[in-house]
Parts: C-alpha cells; sequence; structure tokens
C-alpha cells in the first residue's frame, strides 16, 4: 500500500473522557446471528451488497468489505496487516475500530449482520439520542454490524495447532470490539463499542509474544483522498489500548460520529460527578468554637444516646429526630456540650422554646387542640 505523504490529518481528541472500564458485551448490538467469516488470517470477505447504500463522507457506497485484521472498508479489501499511520492512498476508504494484525485461526470470531429488526434499530435510536442530544429526532432505518469478539494477534510459527516459534508460554490475550454503522437514508454514523482491549501487536509487526511492542494497531478513518485520515488518541502507539477506557459521548467504550459528510463530533459531554444536583453539598461549620466534651456528661441521658456530642447542625438534627422521645434535649449538645445559648433553647426536657426563634423550636410538640387526634 502506498503510504501518500500527509498533507493534512486530524486527531480526534475533543470531548475526551476517562473512565474506570469498557462497555461488557451484552451490551453490544445483537451479533450472534451474523455470518462468520472464515478462519483464514488476513482476509476480507466482501463485497458485501448493501440493502441500503451508506453514505461516507459525501460519497454513496453500496457495497464494503469487512476485513479480518479489524476494520471495514470501501473500494477494495484490506488484506494489510500492520496498520498504515498516515493517509491511504486514494483506492482505500476505510473505517477502523482496530486496525492490527489479527489471527482469527487462534480464536475467536468476526462476524456482520445487515438489519432493520426493529429492537436493533431502537438501540441505535436510544445510542443516537443519548450521544447527540442537539437532534430532536433520530429514527435510523438501517444497520450493519460487525464485531471481533475474544480475537488474538498474530504470532510467527503458528501452525494450526501450536506455535513452533520463539514463544512458548500461552499466549492468551485477546480483543473485543464492534463497529455499527447505521444511516436513516440522510444522515450516517459510525459507532465503535469496545470490551477489552489487551494486545497492540502481531509479532509480524515487531510485537512480542504477548502482543505488545512494534507498531501498534490504529483506530479511526480514512477519507481514501490520499490526505485525510483521522485517528483516535493513541493510535498506532501503546496507549491504543486506552480508547476502550475512554469515549467522546460521556459512555465508557462507546465512541460516535456523523460520518456522511465532514466528521461531526457529539457535543462535548458533562463531566461525571457524583452530586445530587438536587441535594447541594452545604459547608458544614462548627457551631461553636469552645471545648466540646468528647461524651455528654448529663448523667440522666439513656445509654444510648451519650454519643460524642455533636458540633455540627446536621449531626443536631440527626440526633434530634432519632431521640426526640426518649431523652432530654440537654443529652444532645446544649450548654454542656459547649454550645451558645442561641441554639439551645432547652436545656432539660421541661424548658420552654426560646424567644430567639432558634432552628430549634420547629422541633417542640405542638399542642393538639381539644377534641382532635
Amino acid at each position: 500500500m502506498n503510504k501518500a505523504t500527509i498533507c493534512r490529518s486530524l486527531i480526534v481528541g475533543l470531548s475526551l473522557i476517562q473512565f474506570a472500564q469498557a462497555i461488557p458485551k451484552a451490551n453490544f448490538f445483537p451479533y450472534s446471528t451474523g455470518t462468520r467469516l472464515p478462519d483464514v488470517d488476513d482476509s476480507f470477505l466482501g463485497p458485501i451488497v448493501l440493502s441500503q447504500p451508506f453514505k461516507f463522507f459525501n460519497a454513496v457506497h453500496d457495497s464494503l468489505f469487512v476485513n479480518n485484521n479489524g476494520a471495514v472498508s470501501f473500494l477494495r479489501g484490506v488484506p494489510e496487516f500492520t496498520p498504515v499511520c498516515g493517509a491511504l492512498d486514494a483506492t482505500s476508504k476505510l473505517i477502523a475500530p482496530f486496525w492490527g494484525d489479527v489471527d482469527n485461526r487462534r480464536g475467536g470470531s468476526i462476524t456482520h449482520r445487515e438489519s432493520s429488526e426493529q429492537a436493533v434499530l431502537n438501540q441505535a435510536n436510544a445510542q443516537l439520542l443519548r450521544s447527540f442530544p442537539n437532534y430532536p429526532v433520530l429514527n435510523m432505518n438501517w444497520a450493519f454490524i460487525s464485531t471481533w469478539d475474544s480475537v488474538p494477534y498474530f504470532l510467527n510459527g503458528f501452525t494450526g495447532t501450536r506455535v513452533t516459534g520463539n514463544c512458548t508460554g500461552p499466549e492468551t490475550n485477546t480483543n473485543t470490539f464492534q463497529l455499527i454503522l447505521t444511516s436513516d437514508g440522510t444522515r450516517s454514523f459510525a459507532i465503535f463499542y469496545y470490551d477489552e482491549l489487551t494486545w497492540t501487536t502481531g509479532t509480524a509487526s515487531g510485537g512480542n509474544c504477548s502482543g505488545l511492542g512494534g507498531q501498534p494497531a490504529k483506530a479511526g478513518f480514512d477519507v481514501g483522498d490520499g490526505v485525510t485520515f483521522i485517528s483516535l488518541p493513541g493510535s498506532c502507539t501503546d496507549n491504543v489500548l486506552d480508547i476502550a477506557h475512554n469515549s467522546n459521548v460521556g459512555e465508557t467504550g462507546v465512541w460516535i460520529w456523523r460520518v456522511d459528510g465532514q466528521l461531526e463530533d457529539p457535543p462535548a459531554p458533562a463531566p461525571p460527578t457524583t452530586e445530587d444536583p438536587l441535594q447541594p453539598e452545604l459547608p458544614l461549620e462548627p457551631i461553636s468554637t469552645s471545648p466540646i466534651s468528647p461524651v455528654c456528661p448529663a448523667a440522666s441521658c439513656p445509654a444510648d444516646t451519650r454519643s460524642p456530642c455533636a458540633n455540627k447542625i446536621a449531626d443536631l438534627i440527626d440526633h434530634l429526630i432519632r431521640f426526640y422521645n426518649e431523652a432530654p434535649f440537654a443529652c444532645f449538645g446544649g450548654q454542656s456540650c459547649g454550645l451558645p445559648a442561641s441554639l439551645n433553647p432547652f436545656d432539660d426536657a421541661t424548658a420552654q422554646p426560646s424567644n430567639d426563634n432558634s432552628f430549634f423550636d420547629f422541633m417542640r410538640p405542638v399542642p393538639v387542640p381539644s377534641g382532635k387526634k
């Protein structure tokens, strides 16, 4: 393949967010009924005629190729096992979730299926609406699903049953990923799903026996004009494995673009948060700088209320709610615990409400008029 001089490249890194783990296979688009590619190294299947054309960078395609080595291509099959890190020549258009030296003779499976099933389209619509909230309506009517399930990498000396070269241990690293092409007849989208990535390189591309090093895999797109290509962060480096733990849509292991015209990224997702937006955290400052006794000293306090004296409003309220009918207020702070008088309207069980509108006042029992329950 002609490694064209790079005049322009786009590195996809906007809206990048890192997460803890990738998307499990259980959340992939259905693929068990797909057509399986032959277990042949560096092969491809195609041209596969599509029931509905797919528009890719302003060109409409009515067929495509599914390649063993982690890509779907237009115009021709791509048997090359070492990725081209620059632009491809004008005979190649490529969408590659993971272009590396896959060898499905050693295990795993590669499948493809075309679908207009409503369940598949509903999944596509839901995924796209989450990722492109600026589109009020999306109604996909076609999808093409390619899946590389637990595929290993090429090892020199593999004879069909065992490696006879320098690698003598059990080389079991595998990768699992999926490419979904979907369209409503006008707008086209490409979705990458990653379950796990544990190897980057086959030994024929300089990798070691564990599938690392050498010339690592590439993920992204090639427009086929000899100039323009789009690579995910980490492509052609050891960090390509990180794409399974990142996203451009705020969902671990999921990457999505609109691809019918110029590449369109989804809107930047909001950073993940663990805070409840309806319950903003308020600073809890001590309400007294006086020394606080470690245990409420009131001798009459029930044993289960003799906890460390609260010095924050939230703690006091919690104590009041839990033990209001079981112990005097003096057991839960008060003067004996170093609280100012304005916040201690009750210093014993018979005290009356204060006149300073203390926040404790609302906790006092309200007398029930005679005849009402």
